[in-house]
């Protein structure tokens, strides 16, 4: 029988902007561990593996009782390697472990540690509901690109996003805009191998808590992720949901 949803956690072992990052902590625990745990605790994932190259992050895995059943290969775990082939990678691993594709293809990126398991769950209700082929997670943006600016190839500068000549100054006038969290990807699995990306211009935004879409990049993300888990852990508010 195919399985609805398998879902796949890429862990690589080198970071440039943070050594051993998948394995640094955030009030007490691994950045990973929150997202095998989320996985685990999922009620609509049917089966998950871990995708990494890292012993310790496997040794994680296992203990927390996620399937780790291959080292990933040298080819797709250097700097330039993508998300994208090391999905298709598990699901060329899958095929042959299960004789068969699922259906659905989910992606976990570690980097977003406080992703719950209900924002998955919900996720993949909308998914389902919307009878889309493909979504994938956001959050309102704290900066409007109306706000920003760059300089360009002259010297000069200009806006990055520029109103139309009808739709007056005001920030209200702007189309709204999300960020791409990177926390939640989800797509049906022969659409995803047929255009090897999670987007297109029909894939389904589901907006998750901003406070749960942070997305650790560089050093301050990771700082900022430390001081919000200590904050929400000792405070009761709704500002901090984790």
């Amino acid at each position: 029988m195919t399985e609805n949803f398998f879902t796949v956690i890429p862990a690589r072992k080198g970071s440039k902007g943070i050594p051993n990052k998948n394995l640094q902590k955030i009030g007490g625990k691994p950045i990973l561990q929150y997202t095998l745990e989320a996985a685990k605790f999922s009620v609509e994932i049917d089966s998950t593996i871990l995708s990494s190259d890292d012993p310790g992050a496997i040794q994680l895995a296992k203990l927390i009782g996620i399937e780790a059943p291959f080292i990933r290969p040298e080819q797709i775990a250097l700097d330039e390697s993508t998300t994208i082939d090391v999905i298709i990678h598990a699901l060329e691993w899958y095929k042959v472990s299960h004789k068969q594709l699922p259906e659905f293809v989910v992606c976990l990126q570690p980097t977003s540690p406080f992703r719950t398991s209900m924002d998955i769950d919900e996720s993949i209700r909308a998914f389902m509901k919307a009878g889309a082929e493909s979504l994938i997670s956001v959050c309102e943006v704290s900066q409007h690109p109306s706000d920003c600016i760059y300089e360009n190839e002259n010297g000069t500068i200009e806006q990055v996003f520029k109103p139309s000549q009808s739709s007056g100054v005001g920030r209200q006038k702007f189309s709204k805009v999300y960020f791409i969290d990177g926390s939640i990807y989800i797509s049906r699995t022969s659409r995803f191998l047929d255009k090897r990306s999670f987007i297109d211009t029909n894939t389904y935004l589901h907006v998750i808590n901003k406070s749960h879409a942070l997305d650790i990049d560089e050093p301050f993300d990771l700082e900022l992720a430390r001081a919000m888990e200590n904050y929400g852990r000792l405070r009761d508010s709704s500002l901090f949901d984790l």
